[in-house]
């Protein structure tokens, strides 16, 4: 399974669609339930959580065996990718693409 995140910004958006697509199985991760409702609704598995907390990352990670990470541009940036960083390691991921 893959994760994305940034799903409401236009590559996001066009990530996850190209996915659906292929039928790949994917997980989104949203910070706002109402998003998650949305994608939900078009048969996307979501996880609502904060990225820049390390249980929201662990959690959402389970299970997950490649994963498309589009950060918000913040103070915050370089410490939010080291953390997914981390966690995708500790979790197995096999693979991690960053994006900006």
């Amino acid at each position: 399974m893959m994760l994305v995140t940034g799903t409401t910004s236009a590559v996001g958006n066009a990530v996850l669609k190209e996915l659906l697509a292929r039928k790949i199985p994917v997980r989104a991760f949203v910070r706002k339930p109402s998003v998650a409702e949305k994608l939900e609704a078009q048969g996307v598995e979501t996880f609502v959580g904060d990225m820049t907390a390390r249980e929201s990352v662990h959690k959402a990670l389970q299970g997950i065996e490649r994963v498309s990470l589009l950060s918000p541009v913040t103070a915050h940036l370089l410490a939010t990718e080291q953390l997914w960083a981390e966690e995708a390691r500790k979790a197995g991921v096999h693979y991690l693409v960053k994006q900006e």
